[in-house]
C-alpha cells in the first residue's frame, strides 16, 4: 500500500452520473495496481517494508453537518454512535477535524467534532490526519497522560492536511495569492518509525 484515502465533503453523492467513474478512480483496477486503498468506515493493515511492523489504518469520510455537503452527520447522538465504531488504530484518517484542533474557520468558529475530540483519548492513534477546514492547515504533536496500558501511543501527531490556500494566510504580503502547494499550504510529511 502506498496511499490511503477517504472521501470528503466535496464528494457529493447527489452526482449520480459521476459515482461510477469516481468509484472506479479510487477503487478500480488501476487504483489497486497503484497501491491506493480507499477507506469508507474501514480498516486496513500494511507493512511499510518487508519484515517490518504491521501498521493499521482506519478511515472515515464523515464530518459534522456543514453546509449540506456529502458525508455529513448530526452532532450529538448520531456522532457518538458513528464514532463508537472507530477501532483502536495506529493511523486514523477522518475528513473532518476534532473540535478545537485545526478546525477554526474564516469566521473564527470552531466547527470540528466534539464527539471525535472526546473519543481520541481512548483511541490514541500515533497519527491522525484530517482536512475539511482548509484555512486551518497545520500540524502538532499532542502528549497524552500516562496510562497503565503501555501499548497505547504516548503521543499523537495531528495533521490538518487540507492544502488548498484559503483565509488570511493565502494572501501574500504586498498583494497576490499563494498558489496551491506553496508555503504555508505545503504538504505535511510525517515519518513514523517502523520499529516504534
Amino acid at each position: 500500500m502506498r496511499d490511503s484515502a477517504v472521501g470528503g465533503s466535496s464528494s457529493h453523492r447527489s452526482h449520480e452520473q459521476s459515482i461510477g467513474l469516481i468509484q472506479d478512480l479510487v477503487q478500480g483496477h488501476k487504483a489497486t495496481k497503484a497501491g491506493i486503498v480507499y477507506l469508507e468506515d474501514q480498516a486496513h493493515s500494511f507493512q511499510a517494508r518487508e519484515n517490518g511492523r504491521m501498521w493499521t489504518v482506519y478511515g472515515s469520510p464523515w464530518s459534522p453537518y456543514f453546509h449540506n455537503w456529502a458525508f455529513n452527520y448530526e452532532r450529538g447522538e448520531d456522532a457518538e454512535k458513528l464514532l463508537a465504531a472507530f477501532p483502536k488504530t495506529d493511523i486514523l484518517l477522518t475528513h473532518g477535524p476534532p473540535f478545537q484542533l485545526f478546525d477554526r474557520t474564516l469566521t473564527h468558529e470552531h466547527v470540528g467534532c466534539e464527539a471525535l475530540a472526546a473519543r481520541l483519548p481512548a483511541l490514541r492513534p500515533r497519527l491522525h490526519v484530517f482536512g475539511h477546514i482548509h484555512e486551518a492547515h497545520g500540524a502538532l504533536i499532542r502528549e497524552w497522560p500516562a496510562r497503565d496500558d503501555a501499548s497505547d501511543a504516548e503521543r499523537t501527531a495531528f495533521v490538518n492536511a487540507a492544502n488548498w490556500p484559503m483565509g488570511p494566510r493565502a494572501r501574500r504580503q504586498g498583494g497576490g495569492y499563494v498558489q496551491f502547494g506553496e508555503a504555508p499550504f505545503q504538504p505535511v510529511i510525517v515519518d513514523l518509525l517502523d520499529d516504534a
